[in-house]
């Protein structure tokens, strides 16, 4: 009898497992969805982060120098003359983690080139380059949005125009900033990429920058 009942106790134990581990299971379902919009609007944040510290961070310079910087190669430090790339951190003063999206990797950065300086005369003495507010584009950036429409034209009367583009970009979709930049004749046309590809774009106006900041 005793043999009995100790059969029985294990057979009843077992069957507790079973069910608790359905249990887990079922929960584990449930909550995975939750988790991973947690995780996501974690990386939203974080990307967010990122967007307002790098245009902080080009107000600055631009405040300080009276230009934007050039884009930068993977070593986070500009490049004369290049107008596409990685923003250039390091010629920011910032760490490589501050600039980094929820993704991970730092943030593409567009530049209109006037706001460099880099293409204007190269033998003018610093008191005669042109003061940042006053800087005009010959060949400004476009922002062209999903449906075709310019998002931010030239405007002749009040001389403003896109300043630069920053992009963040998920790992996954393995493309750069130049995926969805026109080059092949000037203006640079900038194309907004659907939101549907996870990859996300802010672009600030040369009057804008002005405005907020005063970079004169």
């Amino acid at each position: 009898m005793s043999l009995f009942l100790k059969k029985r106790l294990k057979g009843f134990l077992l069957l507790e497992v079973a069910l608790v581990f359905c249990i887990l299971g079922v929960l584990g379902a449930a909550l995975m969805p939750l988790l991973k919009t947690a995780t996501q609007t974690s990386k939203n944040a974080q990307t967010q982060q990122a967007f307002d510290r790098a245009i902080r961070s080009l107000a600055a310079y631009a405040t300080a120098y009276q230009r934007l910087p050039c884009a930068a190669q993977a070593d986070g430090l500009e490049c004369a003359g290049t107008y596409s790339g990685v923003i250039p951190y390091k010629t920011l003063g910032l760490e490589a983690s501050w600039v980094q999206d929820g993704s991970g990797p730092p943030l593409s950065y567009i530049v209109t080139a006037e706001l460099t300086n880099w293409n204007i005369v190269t033998d003018l003495d610093e008191e005669e380059t042109p003061p940042f507010s006053e800087i005009v584009a010959k060949n400004p950036l476009q922002i062209i949005d999903e449906s075709g429409e310019i998002v931010l034209p030239f405007n002749t009367d009040q001389k403003d125009f896109c300043a630069f583009v920053l992009v963040s970009i998920p790992g996954k979709a393995k493309v750069s900033g130049d995926s969805f930049l026109k080059k092949d004749a000037p203006p640079f046309v900038f194309h907004m990429p659907p939101r549907s590809s996870g990859v996300r774009a802010r672009w600030m106006s040369r009057n804008n920058l002005c405005a907020l900041f005063r970079p004169y």
